[in-house]
């Protein structure tokens, strides 16, 4: 069981480290030293207890740090990791939102560093698109998926590797693709479609993304759903090409199966797009995710008058307003 991590006792620590007296120079690696090695311990625990009480040393460290390094990023970004690592920890709703708004407010304080890496605001941006999940509301996820994409075109601005800004490329055009789904204007969404598929075809590329399994999934629903809006069938067998390099590396990748039965179908394949969702509902999850979104989704209309399809769902009219979010799956 996962311990619950209270504010009051964070609050009680940082109490404590206020009262210390700010670090001399000498002894600022000497801190950084100790703030990774308790983030080490952290991550090398089997118990949630000990691990929030590293997790909060690491804290305490990095605000020592940052009392006489204020002008780098580093402090502020491992605090960051560290508050975002006990969210993870809390079982408690509030407490949890709590501890991610003290997260996203230290990453902020970090990308306003003259310092900064491109690799802190892409941890900022993972973090928030894991978050997507978490609302309540959809305009609460619209605002989390705003600030991703500001936060990825924040960190391309910034001179670095090349690695990590196809990492943030990647990034933003998640955010895209997610926040196309939920346009309202058709020109809006082809727009965000557009933008993301260019956003993936420049972190592709980049030799150490190539052919990864996370990059070329979600380029490939950008591509779906975008032939979709423009009826352009070389445009979805572009889609199928790159989830087929998805499946290539990653044969278990249920996202990246499930969207190639979605285009089979789309492009009158029945026989392939069958296939496919056979292999996808034999892993399919407890919730038996596939096979619900296979019974309602309109992509597979095409599928619907087949033997093939009916021995497995039946005779069934599914609704055609209950769409599968073919790219929920961002935190892998």
């Amino acid at each position: 069981m996962l311990v619950r991590v209270t504010l009051a006792f964070i609050w009680a620590v940082a109490l404590t480290v206020h009262a210390q007296q700010p670090l001399a120079p000498s002894e600022l690696d000497k801190s950084y030293q100790f703030a990774w090695n308790y983030l080490k311990l952290a991550d090398a625990t089997k118990s949630p207890d000990e691990s929030a009480s590293n997790l909060l040393r690491a804290i305490a460290q990095c605000d020592d740090i940052a009392k006489i390094d204020s002008g780098s990023f580093r402090p502020q970004g491992l605090a960051a990791h560290c508050y975002y690592r006990l969210a993870q920890l809390e079982h408690a709703p509030a407490r949890r939102r709590d501890l991610v708004q003290v997260a996203r407010e230290r990453f902020d304080r970090a990308a306003h560093c003259p310092d900064v890496e491109p690799a802190c605001l892409r941890e900022w941006a993972e973090m928030l698109m894991a978050e997507c999940d978490e609302p309540e509301n959809a305009a609460q996820r619209q605002q989390l998926l705003g600030e991703t994409r500001k936060v990825c075109e924040l960190g391309l601005k910034l001179p670095g590797f090349t690695g990590e800004r196809a990492r943030l490329r990647r990034g933003l055009g998640t955010s895209l693709v997610l926040l196309a789904q939920s346009a309202n204007e058709e020109a809006a969404k082809r727009g965000l479609y557009q933008e993301a598929i260019c956003q993936f075809a420049s972190a592709g590329e980049v030799e150490s993304m190539a052919n990864t399994p996370r990059l070329y999934t979600h380029w490939g629903v950008a591509l779906l759903e975008y032939g979709k809006l423009t009826n352009d069938r070389q445009v979805l067998w572009q889609s199928v090409e790159r989830l087929l390099t998805a499946l290539e590396n990653d044969p278990h990748n249920l996202e990246a199966r499930y969207n190639l039965v979605c285009v089979y179908a789309l492009m009158n394949e029945p026989d392939k797009a069958m296939r496919n969702l056979h292999i996808c509902l034999e892993s399919d999850d407890a919730g038996r995710t596939y096979y619900q979104a296979a019974a309602r989704d309109p992509d597979l209309d095409s599928l619907r008058h087949t033997a093939a399809y009916n021995e497995i769902f039946g005779e069934k009219t599914p609704s055609s307003a209950d769409t599968l979010n073919k790219s929920m799956i961002y935190n892998q």
